[in-house]
């Protein structure tokens, strides 16, 4: 599970949904939960908070993706890369910080992807989850 912190930005809700930007180093990260700040103490502006997402959920992109509906994309190094038959683990520096890619291995190949190579990290909004 990949893990980085970060503090809340700003919260839009509407019924019992909240849009939650995350102001993690030097980028925001925009999750949706399935709460509110009048029904759960996590969801406070300026609170510290950890940002979740599984090593599965990490597309990369080797250029920064244009108009993608895709809202969470972390510039990122890539530090190693361990093949496998079919999948491989791509271990990734964002500002210091490590993560953790699996993607296929032949899709590793087919990218070209390199340690020491520049990537952009992508998460789906609704793949992040909070935890205080």
């Amino acid at each position: 599970m990949n893990q980085l912190e970060g503090t809340i930005d700003r919260i839009d809700s509407k019924g019992n949904l909240s849009v939650v930007d995350i102001q993690v180093g030097g980028s925001i990260l925009t999750t949706i939960v399935i709460e509110t700040p009048e029904t759960v103490s996590y969801l406070r502006k300026d609170l510290s908070i950890n940002v979740l997402f599984k090593e599965t959920e990490v597309m990369l992109a080797i250029e920064k993706p244009g108009r993608w509906s895709v809202t969470n994309q972390l510039a990122c190094t890539v530090e190693k890369i361990e093949n496998g038959e079919l999948l491989s683990k791509i271990s990734l520096s964002y500002e210091g910080h490590p993560l953790q890619c699996l993607l296929l291995t032949r899709v590793v190949r087919d990218m070209g992807l390199m340690s020491g190579q520049a990537v952009w990290a992508m998460v789906e909004t609704t793949e992040i989850m909070l935890q205080a």
